[in-house]
Formats: C-alpha cells, sequence, structure tokens
C-alpha cells in the first residue's frame, strides 16, 4: 500500500518486512532518499523523502493490524490519526497479488471487486503455471496480457514488479506502475559494481607504471 500524509513525503506501508524492502529499493534506485523501519513507526525523525514502514501486519490479527497500519499513518501527521483514517480511501492504493494459476482463473472476479487495484507477481506466476525462471515464457505473457485487459475492463490500475529484461514486454501493456528492481537486486548489483571499479582502479595503475 503507498500513502503519502506529508506532501514532502512518500509513504511504503507493507505487510511484512520483504515487502518494504522491495518497495523501497525501486525508488531508492529512482534517486529517492530512503529509510526502511523494522517497526510501523519512525523512531525519530529523518530527511528521507521515501519511508518504508513495516508494519508486520500479515501475521498479525485483523484488529492488530489495524492498530499498526494507524500507527504507521500517524508518522509526520500532526493533527491526529483518526482525520487521517476518514481519507485514507484517496490516499492508499489497494492491490490484490495476482500469482498463481487459481488466482488467474479468478480473474474476473477478483478484478471486479469494488476499490481494489491489481498486482501481478511474473515469477510465482510462471512457476505456478509450471515455468519456473521463465517470465518471458510465452504463457506467462499470454496470462499477463489476459490481467491487463481485466483490469481495463473494470477500471483497474495494474502494477507489476520484473527484472531488466522483461521491461519491454510490461511498458507495452501500458502498465500504471513497475517496480524495476528489489532490495537483494540493488544489493547484487552494488557488490558487483564495487569490486568491479577497484578492479578497474588497480588495472590502470599498473598500465600507468
Amino acid at each position: 500500500m503507498l500513502a503519502a500524509p506529508h506532501p514532502s513525503y512518500v509513504y511504503l506501508l507493507a505487510d511484512d518486512l520483504t515487502g518494504a524492502c522491495d518497495a523501497a529499493a525501486a525508488f531508492l534506485q529512482a534517486g529517492h532518499s530512503v529509510r526502511v523501519w523494522f517497526g510501523s513507526h519512525a523512531l525519530h525523525a529523518t530527511p528521507e523523502s521515501v519511508q518504508a514502514f513495516n508494519t508486520n501486519s500479515r501475521s498479525l490479527a485483523p484488529e492488530k493490524a489495524d492498530l499498526a497500519v494507524s500507527r504507521a499513518i500517524n508518522y509526520g501527521i500532526t493533527d491526529g490519526v483518526v482525520p487521517k483514517q476518514r481519507t485514507l480511501n484517496s490516499d492508499l492504493c489497494l492491490m490484490a497479488q495476482i500469482e498463481t494459476g487459481d488466482a488467474m482463473r479468478r480473474l474476473e472476479e477478483l478484478a471486479s471487486v469494488d476499490d481494489v487495484d491489481l498486482f501481478i507477481g511474473p515469477a510465482d506466476l510462471a512457476a505456478s503455471l509450471g515455468f519456473p525462471g521463465q517470465t518471458s515464457h510465452p504463457d506467462v505473457q499470454t496470462a499477463a496480457a489476459d490481467l491487463v485487459k481485466a483490469a481495463r475492463s473494470h477500471n483497474k490500475a495494474v502494477a507489476t514488479a520484473c527484472a531488466s529484461e522483461d521491461f519491454p514486454f510490461w511498458i507495452s501493456l501500458d502498465i500504471d506502475l513497475l517496480f524495476c528492481a528489489n532490495d537483494i537486486a540493488c544489493l547484487k548489483k552494488a557488490a558487483g559494481d564495487i569490486p568491479g571499479e577497484a578492479r578497474e582502479t588497480l588495472e590502470s595503475r599498473v598500465t600507468s607504471v
């Protein structure tokens, strides 16, 4: 879920830590300053423009999950939680995550739910359809196109997260939100870039000697 209760910040509310890191990584790669909090509220004021919170609501009972999200949206708000809760529907994006064959079979049902947009998980969907690791398999891409078509027929937004090799396909579908990186991808790239820079510097030094 995405929320922006203060004009100076983007707030990311995730139901677990992985979700918070994955969502924040996309903003980090786009050049934003980012902070990920392990819990559902800030321990102190920070300057980062993107604040990601782990509400841990996935593992909580409904009444406790509601409290966790309330604490998260209270960060940076001076007029209290209750007034903000009254406007949540205009500030939050709620999405049903489609990543299994069963979900695809119930696609029309899910797409027709009021005020719920759709998020597709290509990697998990590919595995569920019998093509693990093959997010560009024709059957997986056909399912993705069907999802976008169903979403558009119900005036719903569509989001996904994918690797760079799949960017052209998803962009061609004119989806609304593309998460182009996650925490693992960013760490992997940085882990490769830093030794590479050191190696280039060493090689240039050896060459100049």
